[in-house]
């Protein structure tokens, strides 16, 4: 036994529909149920006002104004429809305590994140930052003011999706509380200046209390610290909120400039709701994205370290100065004379290798050794020789060379011929070295000189 009272409407069924399961939160002015809806069979949250921590300040003749409220804002919300906005679906009182039925989003709140993480990235602040002003913007295009923004009232879903809790709520409960004694029913930490003065809120209170929210998920704190709620809230309405920077250094200027501009004293000095925040937002995460990629160090690929070595490496192997690598010609111009001198090639070669076939096909003289053979071939293996006509004296001799082995001469020197009878002897010794073989049979044999 742990000693704490079970609670009251632990396994509850409300309004005969919603069976409560177990708790999710405890809040300043509400507790948050996980419940079931028996006939959509479907998971919800549901918000029930604590009333026991609010009935000392609600006399009896508010009582009914606080109930009448509730339901009034209940109704509003009911009718805002925007993603980033927690939807609701029904309302109702249980035992005199008025609830909420709202979706159910299964993560954690970005008061959950900021106490794990402490300050976030730049990127990551303006991530989950830009949904709320969306949300903001749907509910005050509808002429409703949430009057609460605080981390606690951020739901960031298991998906990443950021919506925004309690629209209206505090606004119930201060109409019906803040005239009987003048308590505020808002977070001290993010309360704007008009709040605390003079107990009024609209679009521009909640641009404050988002910028204080954006200093504190910028540097991990908040802009002022004091021991109990009223001093907290007296620094906002007599200080300056400092810039971001001042407690994280290093951060964009634009980022300055945004959330000095959303927490100015003067609510005239503000951007006049979400809608117009919007444009000064979107144009400080356009400033930090380009800051960042100026000063991001992009990661080298092997290419270019190997690139960035070469020139030290061919320096080193050949001996050469420092910059000699410089003075050598561009990798266009080398390349367009290797192009050139292959071309040069082509045409040198390709021709030559096409002629020596060419050269093959030509018919060849007779050989200088055939012609020079003057030795009679063996009788039993001539051929008879072709019967010619006498020719003339004065014409040259057609010489061709043995063209069958039988046709060719042997190699035995030549014998003199006997003489034929009656035939008239050359005035000299004939002389046949510049006769043809082959043709000693012919009747101008004898005559060839």
């Amino acid at each position: 036994m742990d000693g704490r009272a079970p609670d009251p409407l632990a396994g509850a069924l409300l309004d005969n529909r919603y069976r409560i399961t177990g708790r999710i939160a405890r809040g300043g002015m509400a507790i948050v149920y996980r419940a079931t809806d028996v006939k959509l069979e479907r998971q919800v949250a549901v918000k029930v006002l604590d009333i026991a921590s609010v009935r000392s300040s609600v006399s009896g003749s508010r009582a009914a104004e606080l109930t009448a409220g509730f339901h009034r804002e209940a109704r509003t919300i009911a009718k805002l429809s925007h993603a980033n906005v927690v939807a609701v679906y029904d309302h109702g009182v249980h035992d005199g305590s008025p609830y909420l039925v709202m979706e159910h989003v299964p993560g954690r709140t970005l008061r959950d994140v900021l106490a794990e993480r402490g300050a976030l990235a730049p990127v990551v602040a303006l991530y989950l930052f830009e949904p709320v002003v969306h949300a903001l913007a749907a509910a005050h295009r509808a002429g409703l003011a949430h009057r609460d923004v605080k981390p606690e009232n951020v739901l960031i879903g298991g998906d990443g999706a950021v919506k925004v809790v309690d629209f209206g709520l505090a606004h119930a409960v201060g109409a019906a509380t803040e005239p009987a004694d003048g308590n505020l029913f808002a977070t001290a930490a993010y309360v704007s200046p008009e709040q605390v003065a003079e107990r009024r809120a609209d679009a521009r209170s909640d641009v404050y209390s988002a910028g204080v929210m954006l200093f504190e998920m910028l540097t991990g704190r908040l802009p002022y610290l004091g021991d109990s709620p009223a001093q907290i809230a007296y620094q906002h309405m007599e200080r300056d909120v400092p810039p971001p920077s001042r407690f994280a250094p290093g951060l964009d200027r634009a980022l300055d400039d945004l959330v000095l501009g959303m927490t100015r004293k003067d609510p005239k000095a503000r951007p006049a709701d979400a809608v117009a925040l919007l444009t000064g937002l979107r144009a400080a995460r356009e400033a930090v994205l380009a800051a960042e990629e100026r000063t991001r160090t992009p990661t080298p690929t092997p290419t270019q370290v190997l690139a960035g070595l070469r020139p030290s490496q061919d320096q080193a192997a050949e001996g050469r100065p420092e910059g000699h690598l410089a003075k050598r010609r561009p990798a266009r111009t080398r390349r367009r004379n290797r192009l050139l001198l292959a071309g040069v090639g082509c045409l040198v070669i390709v021709p030559a290798l096409l002629l020596i076939p060419a050269l093959s096909l030509i018919p060849q003289g007779p050989r200088p050794s055939d012609v020079e053979q003057t030795t009679t071939p063996a009788p039993t293996t001539r051929s008879p020789a072709p019967s010619r006509q006498p020719a003339d004296p004065g014409r040259s001799v057609l010489v061709r060379p043995p063209t069958t082995p039988a046709d060719r001469p042997s190699q035995t020197p030549e014998q003199p011929r006997p003489a034929k009878p009656g035939a008239k002897q050359p005035p000299n010794p004939p002389d046949h070295r510049n006769c043809p073989p082959g043709y000693e049979d012919e009747w101008w044999y004898d005559y060839c000189r």
